[in-house]
């Protein structure tokens, strides 16, 4: 897109808590987008680790882009997420993290998708999977998704990782991030935005990297996770009156399995 057309606005939300390792990269590939008509809402939750003081510094340094979000203690990462919200004035949401990489094309592409595609809600791409290092892990390429509805997101989870998310302002919940729901409240963030059919669609391109921290779902976030997806089953199945129960039940079943196999894969390489 030239930049002498009329672009919409796109607020790329990006929130921080002790990423002092990665959030100046993170910033730095936000700035560079092709795409120009952008602000960088960034939130920080009262990081103890000097990260406030460079989202800051960038803000010093780029006023009119750059708008810092700064807690002086920790609210909690679902209350960041909707001050970060509150700040967004884009007719667009690109989503991604600290820790994430964005690719210098990622907001030019997916705003002509949302713009070539109006009855799309929600759009999601192809990401690299990387390690804390940036080294590039394997991880199954995503099956392109389109459709409408939350019925496969409740069923299978997120279907896009969160970096590679974008969302028409206009379309997302007014309550914003549930601040019940603890860890995977993106999940239910993305059913609520399709909630009463609305559409999503799917870029077949790898536009940003997603840095996976393997260390840290501990035992205990594991626990925190499990009460959280029964939480969201429990909130999908009494806002549509029963009608999600086959996919919630699908969800919880399947998503057994899978642990029970991982369990396997371990207890066999550990014997082997």
């Amino acid at each position: 897109m030239s930049v002498d057309k009329l672009e919409p606005l796109v607020s790329i939300f990006l929130p921080c808590f002790n990423h002092s390792k990665y959030i100046g990269k993170a910033i730095e590939c936000a700035l560079n987008q092709n795409y120009k008509n952008i602000e960088i809402v960034i939130g920080d939750d009262g990081s103890t680790d000097g990260s406030d003081e460079i989202i800051l510094q960038y803000a010093n340094t780029f006023p009119k882009i750059i708008i810092p979000v700064i807690s002086s203690k920790n609210l909690g990462m679902n209350n960041n997420f909707n001050n970060i919200l509150k700040q967004c004035k884009g007719k667009y949401i690109a989503f991604t993290s600290a820790d994430d990489l964005l690719f210098k094309n990622k907001i030019d592409i997916q705003v002509e998708y949302m713009e070539s595609n109006t009855d799309i809600a929600l759009c999601g791409h192809d990401v690299d999977w990387i390690d804390e290092n940036g080294s590039n892990i394997f991880h199954e390429k995503y099956t392109p998704r389109f459709g409408s509805g939350p019925s496969e997101f409740i069923k299978l989870g997120p279907l896009f990782a969160g970096t590679s998310l974008m969302a028409r302002l206009d379309k997302l919940p007014i309550s914003g991030y549930d601040t019940n729901i603890k860890i995977v409240s993106d999940w239910k963030f993305q059913i609520d935005i399709l909630w009463n059919m609305k559409k999503y669609g799917y870029i077949d391109k790898k536009l940003a990297s997603y840095r996976r921290h393997d260390g840290n779902l501990s035992k205990s976030k594991r626990r925190i996770i499990f009460l959280d997806q029964m939480r969201v089953c429990y909130f999908v199945i009494k806002r549509s009156r029963g009608l999600y129960i086959p996919q919630c039940i699908y969800f919880i079943f399947s998503g057994s399995y899978r642990k029970i196999k991982k369990t396997i894969r371990c207890f066999k390489k550990e014997g082997g």
